[in-house]
């Protein structure tokens, strides 16, 4: 089913300012994983997983998700980078950081070292290729 996404202009020139927040609670994620703080983590992974998807649809589009569903934010840089190299397996890792949230919001299961691995790993990638198309 194909969702309607919620947006937000923003000005293109913009995206640099998201990517420097993904990279800020990125770095903020690994240090609170240092002190075994795994609920902070996650949240952090999250954040910096769609403050790189918004630099991305910033620069790409001049916009950003604004919807309640982090859902949105994938469909919507699968819009607007349709031809992208490698755009499957890049969305494929930043759903399943998003499914991650989503397993330990809803169940009530807490975030362990090994989620807040898989996470980082899922991250990592992610954030390569979204900082090649954000080079090109």
């Amino acid at each position: 089913m194909v969702r309607k996404v919620t947006r937000k202009r923003v000005d293109r020139s913009d995206w640099t300012g998201f990517l420097a927040a993904a990279e800020e609670n990125y770095a903020s994620a690994c240090a609170v994983q240092a002190s075994r703080k795994y609920r902070a983590a996650g949240i952090l992974l999250v954040h910096a997983a769609i403050a790189i998807a918004d630099a991305l649809t910033v620069r790409a589009g001049g916009v950003k998700s604004t919807g309640e569903h982090h859902q949105e934010t994938v469909d919507l840089v699968r819009e607007l980078l349709p031809n992208a190299v490698g755009l499957g397996p890049a969305l494929r890792h930043l759903e399943t950081i998003i499914h991650e949230k989503g397993r330990a919001s809803y169940t009530g299961d807490p975030f362990t070292a090994t989620d807040i691995a898989r996470m980082r790993s899922h991250h990592e990638r992610y954030a390569l290729w979204a900082k090649e198309q954000l080079r090109t």
